[in-house]
């Protein structure tokens, strides 16, 4: 992907060019890479030059880093400046230098571009371009040995995931075993695929994983590195050309594809043939596994292509790139739903309200309907947050309502339970938020499922033949008390008797007292009992440090799917919107959080 150093490279390259730290290059070679030769290989040679000290404690070592320790892995850019009449950069007038539009990728692999250059003061790598590319390229591709251009040091971190980049990037996907599955459209593809191909760690994760590569291109003749396809085949890739031709290829300048043809080439490669998805990527449950690589596709391609896979089970997170435009539309696409905005007034719209009891209520039921049989839901916008002064009871007794009409329209009886006071005597009470709470359920209008729905408090004498689902108000713990003796005794006979049990806004953790409860002596046992119910619902709003306000984004999950993190987007006064930024398998941690919004806000000053 672009990340944000490479992002600064370009801007800085093209607006204040001086700031940038050119190395000269030669052009060393121009040969083809396309049978009818209208994709050129460029072989460049790049000063680099260092000092190596010498001494009685010190034998060879750089004084400097050299510019090809900068290209770590495939998928790493460089920024280009030429001389706009074909010229070499050496002597070019000052008006006459141009800066290419695009950054361009490093075809050959960092082990080729290393063991070419070890004895050498100069850096060898290629680069592709093609003649019916940009202006940029166009004249790139006409360039011959000994022509000198310009190009900045190595940007970018190479094929890596826009939510994740840090710990979801190729070379973690190979250390993990995962399925490859690539994806490249026209010359702007290929080269950072090439790469990648090349690159020995793929090469050795091929002979024992699927390595599936699908290439969009023009036709037979102007596919570039024909000749290379057998070779990565030996190793045990699966090269599967797609010819889009001329009438249908909307190259758009940049030796990349896209449109109706290549969108329906590629759904029927990867979803219409014989065994799907899985068939591809060589198993039944190989989806959930798979790395995909995007290289080169337009935004609209990589959008449509990001849903077909996230809904085949590929996980979004997984999806890595290393061109902004597909980075930014495989995010777009990914989001899986629409969050209500201007959360901040309060009371909230009815309209907001019911679309975070349907979101609750049909986690919890795909739970249900997926065998669990010990789940939580945790929702805690600011009407549901115990935290804030405008927390509203009436607002989580009907997301519990919606919840238990919901089961009770599947013909389940349904038993809802509020903890009792605990203590005894003059010491028993209840928490503040619960206080009230079983009298107000018995009151409240349950309409046509009345008669399924019975109340009671969490003890194990309330599971009996009477019940089929016991639906749990915000359990919690109190300074002295603790609910979870109550709690696993509970859950222990509910277990027994096949029961479910769902923990709607639970607050199990430990509450310090002077007498001595909860303390450390067993809070390892009390956390691994916690861990045994399942997360079906998490919906809680981030913020700006320790303050309420203002509302940076939000963290949600539903069951079945991934932890999404959106961001907050002011578009207009009075308009918002929240935007996925961030996709992971497990409840990410707060600096994975903040890597999120880092990516995001990067990618935007790109």
């Amino acid at each position: 992907m672009i990340t944000a150093t490479a992002a600064a490279l370009l801007q800085t390259a093209q607006t204040v060019p001086d700031q940038v730290v050119w190395h000269q290059a030669t052009v060393v070679e121009n040969r083809e890479a396309s049978a009818d030769g209208s994709v050129r290989t460029l072989l460049l040679s790049v000063e680099d030059h260092v000092n190596f000290l010498e001494g009685r404690k010190v034998r060879h070592v750089q004084e400097n880093r050299r510019w090809i320790d900068d290209y770590r892995v495939p998928g790493q850019f460089v920024a280009a400046r030429y001389c706009a009449d074909g010229t070499s950069t050496e002597g070019c007038a000052a008006g006459s230098l141009r800066v290419a539009q695009r950054l361009l990728c490093l075809a050959s692999s960092p082990y080729e571009a290393r063991r070419d250059s070890a004895m050498l003061d100069a850096s060898l790598v290629e680069l592709l371009v093609s003649r019916n590319g940009d202006a940029d390229e166009r004249l790139l591709a006409e360039m011959g040995p000994g022509a000198m251009i310009d190009v900045s040091r190595v940007a970018g971190d190479g094929f890596a995931s826009l939510f994740n980049p840090k710990d979801i990037n190729l070379m973690a996907c190979l250390e993990g075993g995962h399925p490859l599955l690539v994806v490249a459209a026209g010359v702007r593809g290929i080269a950072p695929v090439r790469a990648a191909l090349s690159w020995t760690p793929v090469l050795a994760h091929a002979g024992s994983c699927r390595v599936a590569v699908f290439f969009l291109t023009d036709s037979q003749a102007s596919a570039p590195y024909l000749v290379e396809w057998d070779t990565w085949r030996e190793a045990g890739a699966q090269v599967h050309p797609l010819y889009v031709g001329e009438a249908a290829a909307a190259a758009g300048g940049n030796g990349g594809l896209a449109g109706a043809s290549a969108e329906i080439l590629l759904d029927r490669a990867l979803f219409g043939a014989e065994g799907g998805l899985p068939g591809v990527l060589g198993g039944a449950h190989a989806a959930k596994e798979a790395a995909v690589l995007f290289s080169g596709l337009g935004g609209e391609l990589a959008a449509s292509l990001t849903r077909r896979l996230t809904q085949q089970g590929v996980a979004s997170e997984r999806i890595l790139v290393c061109d902004l435009s597909a980075a930014v539309s495989t995010v777009e696409a990914a989001a899986s739903v629409a969050i209500p905005t201007n959360l901040n007034t309060i009371p909230h719209a009815r309209e907001t309200r019911k679309w975070f009891y349907s979101d609750l209520t049909s986690a919890v039921m795909r739970a249900l309907e997926a065998g669990e049989t010990r789940v939580t839901a945790r929702s805690t916008f600011p009407e549901l947050n115990t935290e804030f002064d405008v927390y509203r009871i009436g607002t989580l007794l009907e997301a519990v309502r919606e919840l238990a009409a919901a089961l009770a329209a599947q013909g389940k009886r349904v038993r809802v339970c509020v903890q009792q006071p605990l203590g005894q005597g003059v010491f028993a009470g209840t928490p503040l938020s619960l206080n009230g709470v079983s009298r107000i359920l018995r009151q409240m209008d349950w309409g046509a499922c009345a008669d399924q729905i019975s109340f009671g408090s969490v003890t194990a004498e309330e599971v009996n033949d009477e019940s089929d689902v016991f639906v749990l108000i915000a359990p919690q713990n109190i300074v002295g008390h603790s609910i979870l003796p109550f709690l696993q005794e509970m859950t222990a006979a509910a277990g027994t008797a096949g029961k479910p049990m769902v923990l709607i806004n639970p607050k199990l953790g430990d509450i310090q007292s002077a007498g001595g409860v909860m303390s450390i002596r067993g809070r390892q046992e009390r956390m691994d009992f916690v861990d045994t119910y399942t997360v079906a619902y998490h919906f809680r709003l981030l913020y700006k440090g320790v303050t309420m306000y203002p509302i940076m984004g939000a963290l949600r999950h539903s069951y079945g799917g991934p932890w999404e993190v959106f961001r907050r987007l002011q578009l207009a006064p009075g308009e918002e919107e929240y935007r996925l930024i961030g996709s992971f398998e497990q409840e990410p941690k707060p600096p994975a959080i903040t890597d999120a919004f880092r990516a995001a806000w990067a990618a935007q000053q790109a």
